[in-house]
C-alpha cells in the first residue's frame, strides 16, 4: 500500500469519533502488518489519542504526552503537581503503556519508581509488557520482568506477551527469564525428575517450539552494511543536476536514505557540521523530513541536530520568537521521543545565548509546555488549555526557578493570538515519474535468478523490490561499463574488466556495497531496453 493508502487509513480513523480506539492518530508509528486486511487496527497498543484524553485535566494530559518523550524530569514534574502515575484515558491507556510503546528506558524507570501499576490492562487487555514485547523493546521487557511484571496475563485474544514477541532479542529476554525461574525452583525438584520438570515448565510457558539459547540461527549477515556516518564520500563518479533533483525526491520520501545517497554521490561528506549546512541551504527539501532526520536519537543524528540548530539566529531574550524560527525551519515529528530530542538541542542552543533562564532544563520544560499550549489552542482535536492551568503547571519548575505570573500570562496571550507553528503542506513527489525505460527484469545472482523492478535514468540502472516501493532499493552506476545485448537469448549483460560496484540502500540509511564483474539480465521487452541503453553516454554498447 502506498502513501495514499496510509493517509486514507488515518483519515478514516480520525473521522471515527464514536470509536475511540480508531482515532489514535497522533503518533504515526504503524504497527507491524496493521495495514494488512486480516489485521485488527482498532487496538490502542500504547498510542496517544487526543480524543480519548478529552476528559483529562491539563496536567494529566501533560503527563501522557511526557510519557511519549525521553525526559524523566517531565514525568516527575507532572506527578509532583498532582497527576497520578496511573492516569488513564478512555481506552484505559496509561502513561506506562505509552512509554513502553515509545521505548525510553529512563521514562519507564521513572514511572516504575513513581509506583505506576505495572500490570494494568487497556481496553484490549494489553499490559505494558504486551506492548513492549509487541514493539520489540527487549531492554524495556527485561526491566518490566525484573520489576515483577506478570508474563502470564493474556489479552482479550488470549495472547501472552511472549506470543507477541516478534524479534530474537525480545524472545531471548523471555527465554532467559524463564530459565532463571527454573533454576530458582530446581532445589525443590528431585534430581531424577529435574529434566522432565524443565521441559514441562518451558512447554507450559511457551505455546510454540523453543530453540536452545546456544543454537546458531541462520540470519542474514549485516557485516557488509555500512552505517550512514561511515559511507565513503563520492562512491559514484558521476554527478549532474538531474541526480541532485533525484536525491531531493529520495530525501523527501525517506530522509535517511536520501542522506546516504547524497553522501555516496559526493555532494556532502559524512560530517554533522557539513550535513547540517548542506540541508540548511538546499532548496526544495521537506521541513517534515528535516524534522525526522534531526529527531533520530543516535549520537550521529544528535550532532547533526545540534549543528543544524546552531545555524538558526535566535533572540536570547525572546523564547517565543526563537521557537517560532525553529518551527518555521522544521516540523517537529509527532513521535514524542524524536520531538523531545529536537527540543533538547534547541534548549541547549537557546540557553547558551546567556539569556534570562537559570538552566537548560528550565528552557526545555517551558519550551515543551509552550508547544503543548500551542497545540491545545490551535488544534481542533484538542481541548483548549485555560490560562490559569498553564500558569499553575509552569510555576517553580527547575533549580528553584519560578517564572513570574506576568511573564506566563504574556506567553499565553501571545500563543493564543497566533500559532507558533508553520503550516507545511507536504506534497511528496515520486522519485520517478513518466519513466519510459522501466519494467521487471530477471538477473542472475550467484546460481539463482531473481526478479526486480528496474528503472533506467540518469545513466544509472535503479532497482526496486516492488512497484509499490517509494524509494529505490539499489542502483548500478553504468558509467564506463560494457553492455552487450544478445537478441537471440532475449537478454543483455553488464560487465567490466575491473569489478564494478552496485549499491543497496536500507530504510535506515545504511548501505551495502557489492561488486561484480559480470551480470546476466533477461528482459521481456528487449527492444525497449536496447533503445534506452542507446541513449546512455559513457558506456560501451554492443549488439549481437
Amino acid at each position: 500500500m502506498g502513501n495514499a493508502g496510509i493517509i486514507a487509513v488515518h483519515r478514516f480513523e480520525h473521522q471515527s469519533k464514536n470509536r475511540i480506539c480508531g482515532s489514535c492518530w497522533t503518533t504515526p508509528i504503524l504497527d507491524r502488518d496493521e495495514l494488512a486486511i486480516h489485521k485488527e487496527v482498532g487496538i490502542p497498543r500504547g498510542r496517544l489519542c487526543n480524543e480519548a484524553m478529552k476528559y483529562l485535566d491539563p496536567n494529566e494530559r501533560h503527563l501522557m504526552f511526557a510519557a511519549s518523550g525521553n525526559n524523566p524530569l517531565q514525568i516527575k514534574q507532572c506527578i509532583n503537581q498532582g497527576a497520578s502515575p496511573d492516569t488513564y484515558d478512555e481506552n484505559r491507556t496509561s502513561p506506562l503503556h505509552i512509554a513502553c510503546r515509545q521505548g525510553s528506558l529512563d521514562v519507564v524507570k521513572e514511572l516504575i519508581s513513581q509506583r505506576a501499576s505495572i500490570n494494568i490492562t487497556d481496553c484490549a487487555g494489553w499490559t505494558s509488557l504486551h506492548i513492549a514485547s509487541y514493539c520489540c523493546r527487549p531492554d524495556v521487557v527485561e526491566l518490566l520482568l525484573a520489576n515483577n511484571s506478570d508474563a502470564t496475563i493474556s489479552n482479550r485474544k488470549g495472547e501472552t506477551p511472549w506470543d507477541l514477541a516478534g524479534d530474537d532479542a525480545t524472545q531471548n529476554v523471555f527465554l532467559n527469564y524463564w530459565q532463571h525461574k527454573v533454576e530458582e525452583d530446581e532445589p525443590l525438584v528431585p534430581a531424577a525428575q529435574r529434566e522432565n520438570y524443565e521441559v514441562m515448565t518451558a512447554q507450559k510457558a511457551f505455546p510454540r517450539p523453543i530453540s536452545p539459547l546456544t543454537e546458531e540461527k541462520s540470519v542474514i549477515s549485516v557485516k557488509n552494511w555500512i552505517k550512514v556516518d561511515q559511507i565513503p564520500t563520492g562512491l559514484f563518479s558521476q554527478t549532474s543536476p538531474e541526480l541532485l533533483e533525484r536525491g531531493k525526491r529520495i530525501f523527501n520520501n525517506n530522509a535517511n536514505k536520501g542522506l546516504s545517497f547524497f553522501i555516496a554521490l559526493g555532494l556532502v561528506s559524512p560530517q554533522p557540521s557539513q550535513i547540517a549546512r548542506f540541508f540548511f541551504t538546499l532548496p526544495g527539501i521537506s521541513p517534515v523530513k528535516i524534522g525526522e532526520l534531526l529527531g533520530e536519537t543516535d549520537q550521529f543524528h544528535k550532532d547533526i541536530a545540534k549543528e543544524y540548530i546552531s545555524l538558526l539566529q535566535f533572540e536570547k531574550h525572546n523564547l517565543l520568537v526563537s521557537l517560532k524560527k525553529l518551527l518555521k525551519s522544521i516540523k517537529l515529528p509527532r513521535d514524542g521521543i524524536m520531538a523531545d530530542q529536537i527540543l533538547d538541542a534547541f534548549s541547549d542552543r537557546f540557553w547558551s545565548e546567556k539569556g534570562p533562564f537559570l538552566s537548560k532544563d528550565s528552557v526545555h520544560h517551558l519550551a515543551f509546555s509552550i508547544i503543548m499550549l500551542d497545540f491545545s489552542l490551535h488544534d481542533h482535536t484538542s481541548s483548549p488549555l485555560d490560562k490559569e492551568e498553564f500558569i499553575k503547571s509552569n510555576a517553580g519548575m527547575h533549580d528553584g526557578e519560578d517564572f513570574p505570573e506576568k511573564f506566563l500570562t504574556w506567553v499565553y496571550d501571545e500563543v493564543q493570538r497566533e500559532t507558533l507553528r508553520t503550516k507545511f503542506e507536504e506534497q511528496v513527489e515520486p522519485v520517478f515519474d513518466n519513466v519510459v525505460y522501466s519494467g521487471h527484469l530477471a538477473y542472475k545472482s550467484g546460481s539463482e535468478w531473481k526478479e526486480r523492478y528496474f528503472v533506467l535514468s540518469d545513466g544509472i540502472l535503479w532497482f526496486f523490490m516492488s512497484t509499490t516501493q517509494a524509494t529505490p532499493y539499489g542502483l548500478i552506476p553504468l558509467q564506463g561499463l560494457n553492455v552487450h545485448f544478445d537478441t537471440r537469448l532475449l537478454g543483455f549483460t553488464i560487465g567490466s574488466t575491473i569489478p564494478f560496484p552496485y549499491v543497496k540502500f536500507s530504510e535506515d540509511g545504511s548501505i551495502q556495497i557489492q561488486t561484480a564483474s559480470f551480470l546476466s539480465i533477461k528482459a521481456g521487452n528487449l527492444k525497449l531496453w536496447l533503445e534506452g541503453f542507446q541513449k546512455v553516454t559513457n558506456i560501451r554498447l554492443s549488439i549481437k
